[in-house]
C-alpha cells in the first residue's frame, strides 16, 4: 500500500470520527436512535447541521471510505455501497417524518441545506 494512500485512509477514517463527535455535540439532547412518532423533536440548525441536513451518515460514510483505502477488499467495498444505500433511505424516512412534525420551517431548512454535502452558495444565517 502507497503511503500516501494509507494517509488519507487515516485521515478519513479520524475525520469521520471527529465529525461525527462534533454532530452528536450539536444535536446535545435531540439525538435519537431511530424515529420517535408520537415525540416533537427540536429543528437542530447549528454546528454541521447548518450546511448538511445529515451530517453524522455524511462523517460515517467517510470512515467506511477510510476503512475502504485500507483494506481494499470486495468485501469492503460492499460495506461502503450498502452504507450508502442505508443512509439514502433512513435520511429519506427521516426527512419525512421531519417535514410532518416541523412544517414550513422544514421545508425552508430543505431549501438552504444539502441531505449529505452542503449546497454551495446557500449557508444559513446563524
Amino acid at each position: 500500500m502507497r503511503p500516501v494512500v494509507m494517509f488519507l485512509g487515516i485521515l478519513l477514517m479520524m475525520g469521520g470520527y471527529g465529525g461525527t463527535l462534533w454532530c452528536y455535540a450539536a444535536l446535545g439532547d435531540a439525538w435519537r436512535m431511530g424515529i420517535r412518532k408520537r415525540e416533537k423533536t427540536v429543528l437542530v440548525r447549528k454546528g454541521p447541521y447548518r450546511f448538511v441536513r445529515h451530517p453524522i451518515y455524511l462523517f460515517q460514510t467517510l470512515m467506511l471510505l477510510g476503512a475502504f483505502l485500507l483494506l481494499p477488499t470486495p468485501f469492503s467495498l460492499l460495506l461502503f455501497v450498502i452504507q450508502l444505500l442505508c443512509i439514502y433511505l433512513k435520511a429519506f424516512d427521516e426527512e419525512a417524518y421531519l417535514l410532518t412534525v416541523h412544517g414550513s420551517e422544514y421545508r425552508d431548512y430543505l431549501s438552504r441545506t444539502g441531505r449529505f454535502l452542503p449546497k454551495i452558495g446557500r449557508v444559513m444565517a446563524p
